[in-house]
């Protein structure tokens, strides 16, 4: 990571599940980190270190982005809303952070620092329903969730800066990040973390959709990726690329590796997996595994943790 040596890196969602892992990646290097937080965020005084300046401010504003986008090298956009299919109650909030606050970024940028580089981050919400997998740049897009509605127009603003003004920028669309997080307060905002959290409860739940597939990544490969996405963004010229495992483990199996791994840590506590009757939505009931060889043709990177060692780590670290 020498590329990063003596560079600018402004941050925004670097208190959330990915931005606190990236955090703690970047701050072994010589670099300058700017960690953009809401005033009223309580992790702010878990964020400790001289390599870091907390910059408490609104993303919403563009007096922000006009005097904090200057002489940055790098803006890293974890800053992100998500909205549940079919619920319109946070559709303002949602477009606001997912898209506003993105294309002030934008407008700043190239008024006043044409030179930053960007990296972005969407969601397989944006694909919609795959109608094969796995799933590639190719693959027309049709989201019905709120939240892969808004990355989508987000993405297209970041496509059009990027034509029309050079803007040094790309968007990388994962899949189901899951694993330890630094901050406790931040494991129960991805869906497997959820999954292994109710092993407290001696249960793990399953649904209707128990035999839909999914791709887990584990949250050390994606922190990889953004790295080797900051090193080789000049190369990056395809409007988004897919980060996923690449594999695919329907939820059934993935409750059975869950439950056979708890069993290697704690052997004489039982665990039932428990099927739970509830209506699903459609975007519930997709398939999704992602095709990464366009980013890996590019960088080299490919995932290292398989889902039997990341769920294996992920328990460990939660029961400690």
């Amino acid at each position: 990571m020498k590329f990063l040596k003596n560079k600018k890196i402004l941050i925004t969602g670097g208190a959330g599940f990915i931005g606190s892992k990236l955090i703690n990646e970047l701050v072994k290097i010589d670099c300058k980190i700017y960690v953009v937080v809401k005033k009223n965020n309580k992790l702010i005084d878990k964020i400790k270190n001289k390599r870091i300046k907390i910059i408490k401010g609104n993303i919403l504003d563009i007096n922000f982005w006009k005097k904090n986008i200057k002489q940055k090298d790098y803006l890293i956009n974890l800053a992100s809303n998500e909205s549940k299919f079919g619920k319109i109650i946070n559709v303002d909030e949602n477009f606001k952070t997912n898209v506003k606050s993105l294309v002030l970024a934008l407008l700043c940028s190239k008024k006043l620092n044409k030179k930053i580089k960007i990296i972005s981050f969407g969601s397989e919400n944006q694909l919609g329903i795959a109608k094969k997998i796995p799933v590639s740049e190719n693959a027309t897009d049709n989201p019905i969730t709120v939240f892969g509605i808004n990355k989508l127009i987000a993405e297209k603003y970041m496509n059009f800066f990027k034509k029309n003004f050079n803007i040094k920028i790309t968007n990388l669309r994962l899949s189901n990040v899951y694993g330890p997080s630094i901050y406790s307060e931040n494991f129960l905002k991805v869906s497997l973390n959820k999954m292994i959290k109710n092993l407290s409860n001696g249960e793990i739940l399953l649904y209707s959709n128990k035999n839909c597939i999914r791709d887990f990544i584990y949250i050390d490969d994606v922190v990889n990726a953004i790295i080797l996405a900051l090193k080789n963004i000049n190369k990056l010229n395809k409007p988004y690329y897919y980060i996923g495992s690449g594999k695919g483990h329907s939820l059934k199996q993935i409750s059975q590796i869950i439950k056979d791994k708890y069993f290697e840590i704690n052997p004489y506590k039982k665990i039932s997996i428990k099927l739970i009757k509830k209506k699903l939505t459609k975007f519930d009931n997709r398939n999704f595994v992602a095709n990464y060889k366009n980013f890996k043709n590019i960088t080299g990177w490919s995932p290292k943790i398989s889902i039997q060692k990341g769920i294996g780590m992920t328990i460990a670290k939660m029961d400690k």
